[in-house]
């Protein structure tokens, strides 16, 4: 009754303190129900954490810990977590820093190890990877690839290695040893012996096969010449002589056989392999033979032996038919392929050239100390080896001239890099590299048109000789006590496939199961996929002074369109160079031609500030468009709606509809000139440019940017993937390299996957393999290169021996060492 009363007395009061009351209670409320909500955000977190840290994601584990802490900040037990993590990521930070320093201290013992043992130096690349993966750690594994694994020992001589040699076809290689009787047989590909040569009671000299047959002669201190059959080694034949046999040398139609015996009587004798008798005896020595080389027609003989002249010799008759003089201790002799002439060495530093059978001297060149070896290549070029630590390539300058003229030779090339004499240098079948061996126990390989160095392999002893076989695998013969003859597949397909030009590449497609190439002069090459092999090639009917300035390959491998300097663009048959049809829509240069992914459109653009767009199959022009500038690059969309072009000064590319010309804006938005534009292959409407400030950016037809990437150089080209994630990037003539970007579409900047560094001049040309398992570009160098986009998963895919971990923290350790006191 009272507090009734009392209400009523003073009811605005009540209210208030009710309202009061009602708010404290709600204020309670609420702070009991966030303070709840936030022990279960903070709850939810910390799990997340834990789960980010037992993946190793410490940074995101902080963030989420560092997140509930702000939520629970007198929570004891959220930053004591929050803590924890963060020293977690100190340490994973530490750790993976120590990773990297291992890394990159394995990397750079890979590439030592890839000159004496390069399986050892793809191992080190693998563990490389293995602490680290990254851009550098993958290219080594690239480089290690390209540098040829593949190295092979060739066995069984105890006391050291006396001659190695290739069979014509590579199938075999022969072997014969010091003080040792027997000469082997093995399977270069695989080291196995495939036979033994059992039959001679006296050293075996040496063994040399069959040009086109199926035989080896072996010479001997037991005063024959012995026939064998290949591979199995039954014995076919005995030439016996009247002392003991030291040199060989066979015709190259495998019929007639020279042989030197040098006991007694001063002799060298050619025999008809057929019958097994001798056609002449060539006599007259007054000291014993050191070199003697049978012509490759088989009509002629040269022997060395008597100071001061070389004896030339008709084997028809046996009779001496000229003297070669000049030279005072000769210490090589080669042939070139026609037989017509002779290539000299001497310990003077003189190289020269005669004219058979006539003795004519033609030409004479000269190094700066013993010239060590001599051998010819195409047309009338002329490599030498010598003691200067060198080996030269010289133009004869013959060719078309009258014999006689001593005009000086013209010195093409100097192939340096040896740290010793150089005992040998070779030609491969092409004569577009050359292997050089040393007594440093180096083996390189130089590219025959430019000098540069392709790949070097250190040998156990010193090297004696080397040569390529027709795969352009080398066989290198070094010296001393149980050495054996090692085999080295330097351009193995495992790693980098190199196809070489004698003219510029101007493009290079897939065809599968080919590859095609295109040279500025119109020259169509085919090869196959793959190991590069040559299958065939033709030339392109072009105007007098006409170059190819750019090429396309319809998406059917049919069909090639050729724009050319003249501004003239054509479309030929691929398979058999037949001109289908000519377009006359451009009077200037032709910058860039590009079909679309139905093969009917054809785009193309030119220095005439033109671009046209074409039906390729009636041929009738669809679009010309008159721009404002020269048209540098075009591009069409896989539906054919758009056309994307550039422009000399622009720094965007400018979108068109084809139907009617109409403008649809514009794509990239770079700093410096735009120099390429392409459409994403998957459909989706994107472009790429690419640009001289270094950068390519991925936009949507809007203009928005999608993806981007900065590159060390300025880029001048790109190429997608079938899968449209992956990017190809070409740099420009100032650095060689392409690199390879898997896109980023979270607004993060893409970096490169892979770095390719082998081309030697400005790349024009590089796509991707249909399966994207590889990458084909072309150069300026005059190669097209074929490497793979993942050469880890296909250097672990090799039959590689183990790397104990032992030899690992030795090297590591060893390579992390102070350097000791000078």
């Amino acid at each position: 009754m009272r507090l009734g009363k009392w209400v009523q007395r003073h009811r605005a009061g009540a209210i208030a303190a009710t309202l009061l009351l009602g708010a404290a209670c709600a204020a309670l409320g609420y702070n009991w129900f966030a303070a709840a909500e936030n022990r279960r955000q903070a709850g939810v977190l910390l799990a997340q954490a834990e789960t980010d840290a037992g993946r190793g994601d410490y940074d995101q584990a902080v963030r989420r810990a560092a997140e509930a802490a702000r939520l629970l900040p007198d929570d004891e037990r959220v930053v004591g977590k929050a803590e924890l993590f963060q020293t977690q990521q100190i340490a994973d930070v530490r750790a993976k820093e120590a990773r990297r320093a291992d890394a990159y201290r394995l990397i750079g013992e890979s590439q030592k190890a890839l000159r004496r043992d390069p399986q050892l130096g793809l191992l080190l690349a693998l563990e490389a990877v293995g602490l680290e993966d990254a851009p550098k750690s993958r290219s080594a594994v690239l480089d290690a690839l390209r540098s040829g694994f593949v190295t092979k020992t060739l066995g069984g001589h105890d006391k050291g290695l006396y001659q190695a040699r290739f069979s014509p076809d590579g199938r075999y290689v022969a072997t014969t040893g010091r003080d040792d009787p027997i000469a082997l047989i093995h399977d270069p590909g695989t080291g196995r012996r495939i036979a033994a040569l059992t039959g001679h009671s006296g050293w075996t000299f040496d063994a040399m096969f069959q040009p086109g047959g199926d035989l080896i002669a072996t010479v001997s201190q037991d005063q024959t010449c012995k026939l064998w059959r290949v591979p199995d080694g039954t014995l076919v034949g005995t030439l016996t002589h009247r002392g003991a046999v030291e040199i060989v040398d066979w015709s190259a139609d495998g019929k007639r056989l020279l042989t030197v015996c040098n006991e007694q009587q001063f002799t060298a004798l050619v025999w008809d392999v057929q019958s097994q008798r001798p056609l002449a005896e060539l006599t007259g020595h007054a000291n014993s033979v050191q070199l003697a080389r049978l012509s490759p027609d088989g009509k002629h003989a040269v022997t060395s032996g008597d100071s001061g002249f070389l004896r030339v010799f008709g084997v028809d008759t046996g009779a001496e038919v000229a003297q070669l003089r000049g030279h005072k201790t000769v210490t090589a002799i080669a042939f070139h392929a026609d037989s017509q002439w002779l290539a000299t060495a001497d310990a003077a530093g003189t190289a020269r050239v005669f004219e058979i059978p006539s003795g004519l001297l033609l030409r004479a060149v000269q190094h700066s100390d013993r010239v060590t070896s001599v051998c010819f290549g195409t047309g009338d070029r002329l490599l030498t080896a010598s003691n200067d630590k060198t080996a030269r390539l010289w133009d004869l300058g013959l060719l078309g001239e009258e014999h006689g003229d001593l005009r000086a030779p013209r010195e093409l090339r100097t192939f340096t890099g040896h740290g010793g004499v150089v005992a040998s240098a070779r030609f491969d079948a092409l004569a577009q590299l050359v292997v050089t061996a040393d007594e440093d126990r180096r083996v390189i390989v130089f590219d025959a048109q430019t000098g540069a160095e392709l790949a070097r392999l250190d040998l156990p002893g010193i090297a004696k000789s080397a040569e390529f076989d027709p795969h352009g695998r080398v066989l290198a013969l070094p010296r001393g006590q149980r050495s054996g003859a090692v085999v080295w597949d330097f351009t193995d397909t495992s790693g980098t496939v190199t196809m070489r030009h004698d003219q510029f590449v101007r493009a290079a497609f897939v065809a599968d199961p080919h590859l095609v190439t295109v040279c500025e002069d119109g020259t169509v090459s085919t090869w196959m996929q793959p190991n590069g092999r040559f299958v065939d090639s033709f030339a392109l009917r072009l105007g007098e002074r006409e170059a190819v300035q750019a090429a396309d390959l319809d998406p059917a491998g049919e069909r090639l369109a050729v724009g050319t300097t003249s501004g003239r663009v054509a479309i030929f048959a691929r398979k058999t160079g037949r001109l289908l049809f000519q377009l006359d829509g451009h009077k200037d240069r032709v910058r860039s031609v590009a079909f679309a992914r139905d093969g009917r459109l054809l785009a193309t653009c030119s220095d005439d500030r033109t671009v046209c767009v074409w039906n390729s199959l009636d041929p009738s022009c669809v679009l010309r468009q008159q721009l404002d500038q020269p048209v540098l690059a075009c591009a069409l969309s896989p539906d054919g709606i758009l056309l994307g072009t550039v422009e000399t000064g622009a720094n965007a590319a400018r979108l068109w509809t084809i139907a009617d010309g109409s403008p649809r804006g514009s794509a990239g938005a770079h700093q410096g000139q735009v120099t390429w534009v392409g459409f994403r292959p998957t459909g989706d409407a994107a472009v790429v440019t690419t640009s001289v400030d270094r950068t390519w950016q991925l936009s949507d037809l809007t203009g928005r940017r999608l993806a981007s990437g900065t590159a060390d150089r300025p880029l001048d080209r790109a190429a997608f993937a079938a899968d449209g994630l992956r990017l190809l990037t070409a740099g420009s003539s100032t650095n060689h390299a392409v690199q390879l970007w898997e896109l980023r579409t979270d607004g993060q900047p893409s970096t490169p996957a892979l770095t390719f560094t082998d081309h030697l001049a400005a790349v024009v040309s590089g796509t991707f393999t249909r399966d994207g398992s590889q990458v084909l570009t072309g150069s300026r160098d005059r190669t097209v290169r074929l490497w793979p986009t993942d050469p880890v998963g296909l250097a672990r895919s090799l039959p590689l021996r183990a790397l104990t971990s032992d030899e690992i923290a030795e090297i590591v350790a060893v390579s992390a060492a102070p350097p000791g006191p000078k």
